[in-house]
């Protein structure tokens, strides 16, 4: 009786362990497949300007892979360096192809490193991903005639995607 009453306790305390581990490996699953098949979405919600503090952002802005295209939707805080003549819209916005796509997993760290250029209507950018396996996200945006900027986020799927 006692032996059993051992076991049910064990069996208790282990299962949620159990599902934890199940959670974090599809977690790290959907990641890799998605990034792979060059098909994410990071909601953004902080901003790093080179000049500046942290910058809290509302939950409205996102920045997407699809397939050879990146799209950005992303405020812009920096000095630029050359402003486009008569430019009413601010941040960091576009949808154009990608260049030079590289993908490299570090296995001591845990994260994906991604990195490609992209020429946008207004500027050519720079652009280094970190997408770590609990979903969490860094971009690191360099700008041709601004200053660099960095963002922080969480990735987005099928389900959750807006």
């Amino acid at each position: 009786m006692k032996k059993t009453a051992t076991l049910l306790l064990l069996g208790l305390f282990l299962l949620p362990a159990i599902a934890f581990a199940q959670e974090k490996d599809s977690l790290q699953q959907q990641i890799e497949k998605a990034v792979t098949g060059k098909a994410f979405t990071i909601e953004v919600n902080q901003a790093t300007p080179q000049r500046g503090g942290l910058k809290t952002l509302t939950p409205d802005y996102e920045f997407s892979v699809r397939g050879d295209s990146a799209i950005s939707y992303l405020p812009y805080f920096g000095v630029s360096h050359q402003a486009a003549y008569g430019d009413t819209e601010g941040g960091i916005k576009f949808r154009a192809p990608m260049n030079n796509y590289k993908v490299q997993f570090n296995e001591k760290k845990r994260e994906y490193n991604i990195s490609f250029s992209v020429k946008g209507p207004k500027d050519n950018y720079n652009i280094r991903l970190n997408i770590f396996l609990n979903g969490t996200t860094y971009i690191n945006i360099t700008p041709g005639q601004s200053d660099n900027i960095s963002y922080s986020g969480t990735m987005l799927f099928q389900a959750t995607q807006k």
